[in-house]
């Protein structure tokens, strides 16, 4: 288990470069797929959980969900998250309840490529839904720029602070 925590650290925090081409259509196609070996090739900018001392980290974490992330993902039926994700964005019902309520979802700029096509899979079929009058609730789809799969202290927080 404690190789494949090291491995989930250096996959999840590594910074991950997308083509020009990918960022400016939006396909997640484009996107390079490729598996990076372990542990990840030395790049510019170190992986954030390989930069972070383990005190410090400790401090700030628990172990917990990211040891049993992979049995939670492998286990729950994608019929069950793909539902809860419609009932989020497109059930009228569920946007009465909190009307004022709206969906983020922040991805960095260099984050995992599972977590840019997500997010762009995601803006694309409320924009299709939102085109025929069918969402609950607005959605908006934030860029971060220089940020990988965490939010790091050096980058700028102006962008957070305008996603009331």
């Amino acid at each position: 288990m404690e190789e494949r925590v090291a491995r989930f650290h250096s996959w999840v925090s590594t910074y991950y470069t997308h083509s020009n081409f990918a960022r400016r259509t939006r396909n997640p196609a484009l996107l390079d797929t490729t598996p990076i070996p372990y542990p990840a090739p030395p790049c510019a900018r170190p992986a954030t959980l390989d930069v972070i001392d383990p005190a410090s980290l400790e401090a700030v974490s628990w172990p917990g969900p990211i040891q049993g992330s992979e049995a939670l993902l492998h286990g729950m039926p994608l019929s069950l998250a793909f539902e809860q994700t419609r009932r989020l964005l497109f059930d009228k019902d569920a946007g009465r309840v909190l009307p004022r309520c709206k969906v983020v979802v922040v991805w960095g700029e260099n984050t995992l490529w599972e977590m840019v096509g997500a997010a762009w899979a995601v803006e694309r079929l409320y924009k299709e839904r939102k085109a025929a009058g069918k969402v609950g609730r607005s959605l908006e789809v934030v860029e971060m720029p220089g940020a990988n799969h965490f939010v790091s202290p050096s980058l700028p927080l102006v962008g957070l602070v305008e996603l009331r």
